[in-house]
């Protein structure tokens, strides 16, 4: 018997932690678009220290968009993967207060380069959440979400290797 050609390819992403902190599963937030995961499937972490609010690339890729309410940035990886990378839970209300950004649509990031800084203490104060969510953003279908270490992980701002996202794509 002949085997079957396809035209179909396997890529595969690993997502480094975009905070300090403790690995945590979107199941366990608190607003049900991240838990039910209807913007995509993805990762949390809490973060530990009240004076780290560095968020970093968790993946290379270009800044596609900036929220102006500097809680959330778009990117896509090297690889052709749309995160979205959000900090908090009801942030956007903040208006951007207690952010500030470094990134920019167009600019070329990698691993561990720091995209944006959040208050965490003015956050915690204004009573929103501060795990901070990446999500595969361009459908799941197909893909293989992987965690790399167990939920409550301490793990390190782009240096911790935390899921593995492989997918089957048409090359």
């Amino acid at each position: 018997m002949e085997s079957l050609k396809t035209d179909y390819k396997t890529e595969t992403l690993t997502l480094c932690a975009p905070c300090s902190g403790r690995l945590c599963g979107l199941e366990t937030l608190s607003d049900p678009v991240f838990r039910e995961k209807l913007l995509g499937d993805g990762l949390a972490v809490e973060p530990d220290d009240p004076e780290d609010g560095d968020i970093v690339a968790p993946a290379d890729g270009t800044i596609l968009h900036v929220q102006n309410t500097a809680h959330a940035l778009s990117m896509q990886t090297d690889g052709g993967y749309e995160l979205l990378i959000h900090m908090g839970i009801d942030t956007v209300s903040m208006n951007g207060d207690g952010f500030h950004v470094y990134a920019k649509p167009g600019m070329r990031v990698h691993t561990g380069e720091r995209l944006l800084h959040a208050d965490l203490n003015r956050i915690r104060r204004r009573g929103c959440g501060t795990a901070c969510i990446v999500l595969v953003t361009d459908g799941a279908e197909g893909r293989v979400f992987t965690p790399r270490i167990p939920d409550g992980t301490p793990v390190r701002a782009g240096k911790t290797p935390v899921m593995t996202v492989t997918a089957v794509k048409k090359p």
